[in-house]
Formats: structure tokens, sequence, C-alpha cells
């Protein structure tokens, strides 16, 4: 699962990710939720930011995939944020 959330004053996009959920992260439904979120950042203002997850090797990849860009880094991950 995943959404926006707002963190203090920055909105912040969020995902969940189990290795159970992995024969279904192709799926129309699936596709869909991704689609819904990023029309809800391409609406929010100030530009949400999201957090590539060290534990997740692959989320800055799909971060970049999904248009946000590298703004920094924190202790979580890389941040990264949706130009508006």
């Amino acid at each position: 699962y995943g959404g926006l959330a707002r963190e203090r004053s920055v909105p912040e996009v969020f995902s969940e990710s189990r290795e159970e959920f992995a024969p279904y992260r192709n799926t129309m439904p699936v596709i869909a939720a991704i689609k819904d979120v990023m029309r809800l950042v391409k609406r929010t203002k100030p530009a949400p930011i999201a957090i590539a997850d060290k534990r997740f090797p692959q989320s800055e990849q799909v971060l970049r995939r999904l248009g946000a860009v590298h703004i920094g880094t924190c202790e979580q991950g890389e941040i990264y944020q949706w130009p508006n």
C-alpha cells in the first residue's frame, strides 16, 4: 500500500513493499494505484518528497522512474522530490 502523508509541513509519498506482494507488483490494480498516487503528487503543493529506503536497493531507481529528483540525504536514505 502507499499514499501521501503530510509530515511537518512537507508532504511525503510513501509505500510499503513486502515480499508477499511481489507476485502482484505488475498487476493492473497495483499499476492503477500508482497512477492515482502520481495524480495526487502532481497536484500537491509544496512538491512532495520521498525517501529511498536503504533496505530496498531498487527504491531509488523506482523514484527516478516516477519523475522524482534527488535532493539530499537523511538517516533513512536518499531524499527525492517531484518538481512542480
